[in-house]
């Protein structure tokens, strides 16, 4: 780790370009690249690890949702500061040799790199004349700092990156988050933004009024882009006001152009990312629909276990408005076997784009589907009313701890989680015996999902279940095994379960 001294004098040669000094041209208007549809590179980079390990060349996950936590990582950070630091050292050092006058036209002799058949993610983009803005020796830096550092799994890097390049406003923004990281490796302060943070997305901001003041760019992708980064911005920091800002004139702006027809794949998933994220932190209905290629289709019932297919069928039978609720567990369901077919391999967790196809959709679903009405208990067939947002709530609890496994943003649990055991605390008794099984299932999922010291409720109403069904708590186990398991996030704490209902029963 850098001395102090070291740190210092760091800090004073990474200070932002002054007026003057050499900066890169950005492309000519011609090529233009805040409108241009880019292809897709594949999904994920190659990973050294399979693993979290502090050893050197291996796989670290961060959490975008709390970047402080990796303050409690020193190893993490260590590592992070080590490759940084050797880095900006070997890119000044090549770059200062190379420091000549521009031409007319803005070209600059390139050199060769000293590896050219292994360009890193920085090395790749700079010869491509694609940044959007012209930048100096420190916007640079940020560049190399983002794309360079791939020990760090950070999701949707590459896709943002994609989109950052699109547009002026998206660069800033994707700057001013490259500066925010960086910072937060090298201070204790993990709130607070430095002038040269704001100074991008102030900047940014004035590149997204430019636009939004202009008719002819108002629809545009590259708009589009520069609002989608302010949204993931507001959302990191959960600053709700301004994504609620932000998010409302993405609304807008998808309206006044027809909907995602013509969007880049980029900003098609990631404006279903960003929706479902925070609709998911205030339970609410999503903004927008599932754009028509995104859409996955149920696998056939018959695929199911027998004792899902067997509720399947039973609320199939029920009106609409009860047997949504069947397509809901069905969506989950296929879901399950797909992350138990493929838990075991850690590339599995880091395809973002392809975990938000598998997991975006059937969490859309689940927050579209209707709640309980507040005067429920006065309508006929309240227990179904209460089975369906029962199954709902749960099946939304399952979503969050898959997408918190993906290492998407993920604040949203606790509240889901007291939701639902307050529901449970108020609701249970109006479910009929009918339902006996999704009751079961349901328990025992909230419970396997809870912190074992937050689960007396749970282990009460198991109780009174085993008592009207006699069944063993290793029954009651099984029961929800052959409805709807996810090994990753349910087995490991199965026998732990069973140990606390043994003495709960027996007390």
């Amino acid at each position: 780790m850098a001395s102090s001294a070291e740190r210092r004098e760091l800090d004073e040669e990474l200070q932002p370009a002054p007026e003057g000094e050499q900066v890169l041209e950005h492309p000519p208007s011609g090529h233009s690249s805040s409108d241009a549809s880019h292809g897709s590179p594949p999904l994920t980079e190659p990973s050294t690890s399979a693993s979290g390990s502090s050893g050197h060349g291996a796989l670290h996950f961060v959490n975008m949702s709390h970047p402080e936590d990796i303050r409690r990582q020193s190893n993490v950070q260590r590592e992070i500061r080590r490759h940084v630091m050797k880095g900006v050292s070997d890119h000044r050092g090549r770059l200062r040799g190379r420091r000549k006058p521009f031409s007319q036209d803005g070209a600059q002799n390139s050199r060769r790199p000293a590896h050219p058949e292994s360009p890193s993610p920085s090395r790749s983009l700079a010869p491509l004349g694609s940044f959007p803005v012209q930048t100096n020796m420190r916007m640079l830096e940020l560049v190399r700092f983002a794309n360079e550092v791939t020990d760090f799994y950070v999701p949707f890097r590459v896709a943002w990156w994609e989109v950052a390049l699109m547009d002026p406003g998206a660069f800033y923004v994707t700057l001013g988050n490259s500066a925010d990281f960086w910072r937060r490796l090298n201070t204790n302060d993990i709130m607070a933004k430095t002038p040269e943070i704001m100074r991008h997305y102030s900047q940014s901001l004035i590149e997204l009024r430019r636009r939004l003041d202009d008719d002819s760019e108002r629809a545009k992708p590259g708009t589009i882009a520069n609002i989608l980064a302010h949204v993931c911005l507001n959302m990191r920091h959960c600053d709700w006001n301004s994504w609620r800002v932000h998010i409302d004139g993405l609304e807008l702006v998808l309206k006044a152009r027809g909907g995602f027809e013509s969007l880049p794949y980029q900003m098609v998933v990631l404006t279903l990312y960003y929706d479902i994220c925070g609709a998911m932190v205030f339970d609410s209905l999503p903004r927008f629909s599932v754009a028509p290629g995104l859409v996955t289709a149920n696998s056939s019932i018959r695929a199911a276990p027998p004792r899902l297919q067997t509720i399947l069928l039973q609320l199939q039978q029920m009106p609409p408005d009860i047997s949504i609720a069947a397509n809901a567990l069905q969506k989950v369901s296929d879901i399950a076997d797909i992350v138990n077919l493929n838990s075991h391999s850690a590339a599995f967790w880091k395809k973002d784009v392809d975990a938000i196809l598998l997991i975006g959709p059937p969490m859309h679903y689940l927050l579209s589907m209707p709640r309980l009405p507040t005067e429920f208990a006065t309508l006929l067939g309240a227990g179904d009313l209460v089975v369906r947002e029962l199954i709902r709530l749960v099946c939304v609890l399952i979503m969050s701890a898959v997408k918190e496994r993906f290492a998407f943003f993920t604040v949203e649990k606790g509240t889901i989680q007291a939701k639902l055991a307050q529901f449970i605390a108020s609701n249970l008794q109006y479910i009929g015996s009918e339902y006996r099984d999704i009751k079961i299932w349901a328990l025992i999922t909230a419970a396997l999902l809870e912190e074992r010291t937050m689960r007396e409720l749970y282990l009460i109403k198991l109780e009174e279940e085993a008592l009207a069904s006699q069944n063993s708590s290793e029954s009651l186990v099984n029961i929800a095994r052959e409805i709807i398991w996810l090994d990753c996030l349910e087995s490991s704490g199965s026998d732990e379960l069973v140990h606390d209902m043994n003495l709960e029963f027996g007390s």
